[in-house]
C-alpha cells in the first residue's frame, strides 16, 4: 500500500504544556490505522495538526508526496481529508439533511433542490440501517443520533483520509456493527483510516495497524496480527499491567436506590430496579430505548408521570437537580459540552460548581480552599492543561 500521510517530528507547544514532542505517524492508503495512548497523550492535539485546527512549532507534514509546514482547515478538505471530532460540527438550528450537505448544497440552478438534497442524505442515513426523519433540525436530536449525522456529513464528501476520533462512544452495538461495514467498504475503496478509540475489542476487530502514544511522544507502531492487548497497553502506560480493569471483590449491601413503575410520557414506562450499596448496575438498551430518559427523570431534569423512587429506605420526589445534589445524588451528563460544562468559565471554576456551598460563607467564596480542593481533584485525576484558570 502506498503511503497517503505522513508526519515527521511534528512538536505542539501551549503555555506551560508540550503536547506533542517529535511525533510521527505514517499512515497507508486502504488501511485502518489506530492511535493509541492514555488521555493526555497527544492523540486529539496530532488530528487538529492534521486537520489544520491547530499549526505546529515545528516538524513536517508529507501528503501524497508533497511537503507542508502546516494544514490549515480550508486545505485539508481540499486534499481530501475529512474529521469526525468528539465535539461535533454541526449546526443545531438547521436540519439533518441541510448538515450532511452543509458547503456542498445540491442545486437546481440557483436554488437549493430541497428534495434532492433530503432524498441523498435519506440514503446516506440509511447506509447505516438508521431510519431517520432528515427534515428535523439537529437540535432535536440525542448525541447518538447526532454523531450518525456528523460521520454521514464527512463521508458525503469523498474523503481520501477519514480520521475518526471515539466514533463509537455514544452508540449501541447494533450501529457500532453499522459503523464498522461502512468503515470497511470505505477501506475496500481505498480510503486510508485514523481511528482512535480506548476500546482495545473495537481495535482488534477493524485495526490493521497501530500508533502508540505516550505523554506526547511517540512510542512504536506495531501490525495489529503481530501484537497482544498485553504489549500494547505496557507501550501506552510504560509498564507491565497484569489486569486492565481489575474485578475488586465488594459486599455488596443493602438497597440504596429503589425505583418501582417508573413513568414518563411517553419514554419511559412502568421501569422498575434496585441499586445496593457497593454495586455497579448497567443499562443497556437500542437509541431511543429510554435509558437517559430514566436518568434524568431520577435527577430531576424532567419531572416524573408516576412511580415510586425511594433513597434508603425513604420515598423521595426530586423536582429538580438541586434538589438531587442535596440528597448526595450526582450525575455525569450524555452531552457534557451543552450540559455538563459552562465552556466560557475556566477549569477551576467547573470543576467547584458542584460543591460551591462547602466553600462559600456569608455569600463569599473562599478561594483559597476552592484553589486548594481543585487542585488536589486535579492531581487525582491527572488532568493536564496549561492552567485551572484557563
Amino acid at each position: 500500500m502506498d503511503v497517503i500521510l505522513e508526519l515527521k517530528d511534528i512538536i505542539k507547544e501551549y503555555p506551560g504544556v508540550k503536547a506533542l514532542n517529535h511525533m510521527n505517524l505514517t499512515v497507508r492508503t486502504g488501511e485502518i490505522h489506530a492511535l493509541m495512548g492514555e488521555n493526555g497523550a497527544g492523540k486529539s492535539t496530532l488530528i487538529k495538526v492534521i486537520s489544520g485546527a491547530v499549526r505546529p512549532n515545528g516538524g513536517k507534514i508529507l501528503y501524497e508526496g508533497r511537503e507542508y509546514e502546516a494544514m490549515t482547515p480550508t486545505l485539508s478538505r481540499k486534499l481530501g481529508i475529512g474529521v469526525v471530532y468528539q465535539e461535533f460540527n454541526l449546526v443545531p438550528e438547521l436540519s439533518v439533511a441541510e448538515n450532511i450537505f452543509l458547503g456542498n448544497k445540491l442545486t437546481k440552478g440557483a436554488v437549493i433542490d430541497r428534495k434532492l438534497m433530503n432524498r441523498k442524505a435519506e440514503e446516506l442515513m440509511r447506509s447505516f440501517g438508521i431510519d431517520m426523519d432528515v427534515t428535523v433540525p439537529v437540535r432535536t436530536l440525542t448525541v447518538a443520533y447526532q454523531q450518525l449525522v456528523e460521520i454521514t456529513k464527512t463521508i458525503s464528501a469523498n474523503v481520501k483520509v477519514l480520521i475518526m476520533d471515539e466514533p463509537s462512544a455514544p452508540l449501541t452495538s447494533r450501529e457500532i456493527t453499522a459503523l464498522f461495514g461502512i468503515i470497511k467498504r470505505l477501506r475496500e475503496q481505498g480510503t486510508a483510516i485514523i481511528y482512535i478509540s480506548h476500546k482495545f475489542d473495537e481495535i482488534f476487530h477493524i485495526c490493521d495497524r497501530a500508533t502508540i502514544f505516550r505523554d506526547g511522544e511517540y512510542i512504536g507502531e506495531r501490525m495489529i496480527s503481530e501484537t497482544t492487548e498485553e504489549e500494547l497497553v505496557k507501550l501506552m502506560v510504560g509498564r507491565e499491567m497484569h489486569d486492565m480493569f481489575p474485578k475488586f471483590e465488594v459486599k455488596i449491601g443493602e438497597p440504596v436506590l429503589e425505583v418501582s413503575h417508573l413513568t414518563m410520557k411517553n419514554v419511559v414506562k412502568d421501569v422498575s430496579f434496585t441499586a445496593h450499596r457497593g454495586e455497579i448496575l448497567g443499562f443497556a438498551g437500542l437509541l431511543g430505548a429510554g435509558r437517559t430518559e430514566i436518568m434524568e427523570t431520577l435527577f430531576g431534569i424532567t419531572p416524573k408521570d408516576g412511580g415510586c423512587v425511594k433513597l434508603h429506605g425513604k420515598e423521595i420526589d426530586v423536582r429538580n437537580p438541586k434538589q438531587a445534589i442535596g440528597k448526595k445524588m450526582a450525575m455525569v451528563t450524555e452531552d457534557r459540552k451543552h450540559s455538563g460544562l459552562i465552556a466560557i468559565q475556566s477549569v477551576r471554576v467547573n470543576e467547584s460548581l458542584a460543591y460551591l456551598r462547602k466553600i462559600t460563607k456569608g455569600g463569599f467564596l473562599n478561594q483559597k480552599k476552592e484553589k486548594k480542593d481543585t487542585d488536589e481533584m486535579a492531581e487525582r485525576m491527572r488532568i493536564k492543561f496549561p492552567s485551572m484558570n484557563s
